[in-house]
């Protein structure tokens, strides 16, 4: 037992810090709507072409309750994900202590969901921004491809440090 990198208790429970990455996210996101949403004229432009020109325009408070809807969602598919890899790590349970913190993974896993929460914040805002100053900071798709590019390098530095521990637990 004193080689396993920490004692589970017998029963995972829900942690709100499980959910805590999209659930802050999507509090900052109200609060940037709540800021540019009466500023913004009505109806605003969502849809850009290739030169950033607007093509398509949407209400406003549409526009922002779609915003906060898939926020919403993003929110419940983290606590859902936290919920099957606490029943995956209940069942590790029953055949014996795990090789890993199951906390940490679990964290981890129902935080994967800011990828895309994280690309439609920036899209928000950069609506906004267009709307009010008729200019966006970078392309949509330049800032999607930091954001993947990003998580690809943390995500797969967590992943391999786990996977380093888990193996020198098991080579011993």
């Amino acid at each position: 037992m004193s080689d396993q990198i920490s004692e589970q208790p017998p029963d995972l429970k829900f942690r709100r810090s499980y959910i805590a990455g999209p659930l802050i996210l999507a509090v900052l996101c109200l609060i940037t709507a709540l800021l540019f949403v009466f500023q913004s004229p009505n109806p605003i432009a969502v849809r850009f072409d290739s030169q950033g020109a607007a093509t398509t325009t949407m209400s406003k408070f549409v526009f922002v309750a779609l915003i906060m809807l898939s926020q919403a969602i993003g929110i419940f598919i983290a606590a859902a994900i936290a919920q099957s890899v606490i029943r995956i790590g209940r069942n590790l349970l029953k055949t014996g202590p795990p090789p890993a913190e199951l906390g940490g993974f679990i964290i981890l896993m129902s935080h994967m969901v800011l990828l895309p929460q994280v690309i439609i914040a920036y899209l928000m805002l950069d609506v906004f921004i267009y709307a009010l100053w008729e200019r966006h900071l970078i392309s949509a798709l330049l800032f999607s491809l930091i954001v993947i590019l990003a998580s690809i390098v943390v995500f797969g530095i967590v992943f391999v440090r786990q996977f380093m521990k888990i193996n020198s637990i098991l080579n011993r």
